[in-house]
């Protein structure tokens, strides 16, 4: 090999994107020695051996430093040279033009090539090996094989985070319709018409958006799976952060997924937020409320097992079971799914509605925050004016049944109307110390409309709070300062001049303590 080989890599990283066609072809003369096994190859096999060779090195060697300089290379050479059109593996049987020879002997080379590298990359596990990944799936989104990466990729949550950047070139509606087009084309064509008319979409450019979003589609739909594989994995091991990331994900690319990854999404949903197992893997409520607006996310686009909307208010309740005081995003995300779960639905039986109220001015309470307190009593209070018949919460009327249980995760088992279900937090939250509280609380009483949504009362007091100033005032002087230096007064010499004055202790003499000026 080269003497330094760092700077080798440098050499043939500048080489290869100077003339990546040459870099996949062999030299023309073969030398032979035995001193570099790879000199009769192609310039990028050359610089993939460099990667592959030192792969399994210790870290903080000199071999671990070369395999991370070649990885890093390649990354950056291949985000550069691969196409954006579809590449596939052609045979050297079918009888084809020179031309067409020379560009399909070029495409395998590549191929070749860049399946040698991800498969080192999959199986590395150093932090460089991810930031390549990375690297490949911002640089080559429009290439076809990044999906197979897709597929194969570990579950590493920077690599899952990173792919949260990805641009869509096509909508949802785009990818369903482009989805049901093929459905109907492949039931109606012949197989012998069929590679004439794909021919034809190709030429027209309906056809070829069509084409970029099911190709789009395919690739959602795999991101969408790896991210279901690293919230499985954030479940067992009790890993907040991944199940943050991966939920995240997956109400990005929601509308892209196709509907058996969407079942399957929704069995570990259920599992997470409904049962008792979801509570022993420790997933705090900012996570279980970002899976119950993902599933709110899934319902709209057209889900059947979301349109029954029980098990997600259930879910919803026990959030609320669970918070004790959360910051400004927690309060973000209970808004959010009270509006896609109960104010955008009217299918809700009034007893649930009472009883989710009850709840949500019993966490206002507690919460610390101007902020929370007010979008909590502006969200109670839509809910109010949305639904009618539950208004009798805030109204003193003769109690029904059994009392209220508030500690119950059942919605439907708290009893809204029983013996202390009455909204007596209002009286508490008339006297709060912030101003937009009390004004919304005494407005809940009066049972007015809340003219604006409740996170815009929650937005504005976040940046009240976060503008508020304190006037200072200046203290007050003590009287012997005053008249000294700089104060006035007309006194004289020896009064302004006590601001320099020293005490000085009696002595042994019988002299007595004095001020010296």
């Amino acid at each position: 090999m080269h003497a330094n080989p760092i700077i080798h890599i440098g050499a043939l990283s500048t080489n290869i994107l100077a003339n990546p066609d040459a870099a996949l072809v062999p030299p023309k003369h073969k030398y032979e020695t035995t001193l570099d096994k790879h000199v009769n190859q192609p310039i990028l096999t050359r610089l993939v051996s460099y990667y592959t060779d030192n792969i399994e090195a210790k870290p903080n060697t000199k071999e671990s430093t070369i395999a991370n300089r070649a990885c890093l290379s390649l990354s950056l050479i291949f985000t550069d040279i691969l196409p954006s059109h579809r590449l596939q593996l052609h045979s050297s049987t079918e009888k084809v033009s020179k031309d067409v020879r020379k560009q399909r002997l070029h495409e395998n080379r590549l191929l070749t090539t860049y399946t040698q590298y991800v498969k080192c990359l999959i199986s590395d596990s150093n932090p460089y090996a991810t930031k390549s990944l990375c690297k490949l799936m911002l640089g080559a989104q429009d290439f076809n094989l990044i999906s197979e990466l897709l597929k194969k990729s570990p579950s590493t949550f920077p690599l899952l985070k990173t792919l949260l950047s990805i641009k869509l070139s096509a909508s949802t509606s785009d990818v369903s319709a482009a989805r049901l087009l093929l459905r109907s084309n492949s039931s109606d064509r012949k197989k012998g018409s069929q590679s004439q008319q794909i021919t034809d979409d190709i030429l027209n450019e309906s056809g070829h958006k069509s084409k970029v979003a099911i190709n789009q589609g395919n690739i959602i739909n795999d991101l969408c799976q790896i991210y279901f594989k690293g919230l499985e994995y954030s479940v067992l091991n009790k890993f907040e952060h991944g199940v943050m990331s991966c939920v995240e994900g997956i109400g990005k690319f929601v509308g892209y997924v196709n509907a058996d990854v969407v079942t399957k999404l929704l069995k570990v949903f259920k599992r997470l937020l409904i049962t008792e197992e979801g509570e022993e893997y420790g997933i705090g409520v900012w996570s279980c409320l970002s899976c119950v607006e993902c599933c709110y996310d899934m319902g709209k686009e057209g889900v059947e097992e979301v349109r029954d909307g029980g098990w997600l208010l259930d879910a919803f309740y026990k959030c609320l079971q669970r918070w004790e005081n959360g910051g400004g995003e927690v309060v973000k995300k209970f808004i959010r799914c009270v509006d896609e779960g109960m104010l955008k639905r009217r299918e809700i039986r009034r007893g649930h509605v009472q009883g989710i109220v009850k709840k949500i001015l019993t966490c206002a309470v507690g919460c610390e925050t101007g902020s929370g307190q007010a979008g909590m009593v502006g969200m109670g209070r839509l809910i109010v004016s949305r639904y009618k018949g539950t208004e009798r919460g805030v109204e003193v009327e003769d109690p029904m049944g059994e009392g209220y249980d508030g500690r119950t995760e059942d919605v439907g088992m708290c009893n809204p109307f029983g013996e202390g279900a009455n909204f007596w937090e209002l009286a508490l939250l008339k006297f709060s110390h912030n101003p937009t509280v009390r004004q919304h609380a005494n407005a809940f009483a009066r049972q007015t409309r809340l003219d604006s949504q409740p996170y815009k009362i929650h937005e504005k007091e976040v940046k009240r709070e976060e503008e508020i100033n304190f006037p200072m005032k200046e203290p007050k002087k003590h009287p012997l300062l005053k008249g000294m230096v700089g104060m006035g007064g007309g006194k004289g010499k020896r009064r302004r001049g006590l601001g320099d004055a020293k005490f000085v202790k009696g002595g042994n003499g019988g002299k007595k303590a004095r001020m010296v000026v």
